[in-house]
């Protein structure tokens, strides 16, 4: 008896780790589950309305081992194409500290450590002339958190940036909920197909603009090892500007997709 209801625990968990690795946060990213050996690409095309900006992010996420996970991120502003630029690479490398599963539950933290690294300098045009900046890297550190039960995930991190010479100090926090409308129950022929609703309340902290709060709704759809996934940002507070007063609150549209292997 005891075996056999051992036996049935086993294969529910094994059921709940596929699902929570598809359960990933729009912004909250950092908390996606990676075995030793595993892969994750993703592509997120992100357009800045109010600045007129459209930036393409590309993140390759790779498993060391069950509890040791590296995260390369790299956004390549697109427009406005008079001012080219290439930001700075984040490497992160994501250790668990605790996790515990459970039949119908996972629990997991971590802690986050890793650099931003300058790769190129900003080109501003104007008329004929063209200056360029040079761009400065950070040191960073941070912890994520997932919980994870039922139809509900909740992913949290915090990520603080040290900046190099003349780059300024930032940090930024982000908490989503993923809602699974999609199936109510697996069936017992696996995961198939899910929707998720994702709700996510985030900031953004420098000593220029001080601490900017937005909210996301979104929607992901997975499909076997593809996920497709969009949605929305939504400043809720106005920026403040560098010469003095505020700027205008910005919205941002997210549009992308996952690849897990």
């Amino acid at each position: 008896m005891k075996l056999s209801k051992r036996i049935c625990q086993l294969g529910l968990i094994a059921t709940l780790i596929p699902a929570t690795l598809f359960g990933l946060g729009l912004r909250a990213f950092v908390a996606v589950p990676l075995a030793k050996g595993d892969w994750m690409l993703r592509e997120l095309y992100m357009n800045n309305d109010t600045a007129k900006m459209e930036v393409m992010m590309t993140a390759v996420g790779y498993g060391i081992t069950a509890k040791d996970m590296i995260m390369v991120m790299a956004p390549a502003v697109v427009k406005p194409a008079k001012n080219p630029s290439i930001s700075n690479v984040t490497v992160l490398y994501r250790r668990t500290l605790f996790q515990k599963d459970t039949a119908d539950t996972t629990l997991r933290l971590g802690l986050l450590a890793g650099a931003d690294i300058a790769t190129s300098s900003t080109v501003t045009t104007s008329g004929n002339s063209a200056t360029t900046k040079n761009l400065y890297g950070a040191t960073d550190a941070g912890l994520v958190a997932t919980y994870f039960k039922g139809r509900n995930q909740f992913d949290v991190d915090y990520l603080y940036k040290v900046g190099e010479q003349s780059r300024i100090n930032s940090y930024q926090y982000d908490t989503s909920w993923q809602y699974r409308l999609s199936p109510a129950e697996f069936s017992e022929w696996g995961l198939g197909h899910m929707i998720n609703a994702v709700v996510e309340y985030s900031g953004r902290w420098n000593n220029v603009t001080e601490l900017v709060h937005q909210g996301t709704l979104g929607l992901q759809y997975v499909s076997g090892q593809l996920v497709v996934e969009g949605g929305v940002v939504q400043d809720l507070n106005k920026p403040k500007a560098a010469g003095g007063g505020y700027g205008k609150k910005a919205t941002t549209y997210l549009l992308g997709f996952r690849l897990h292997l």
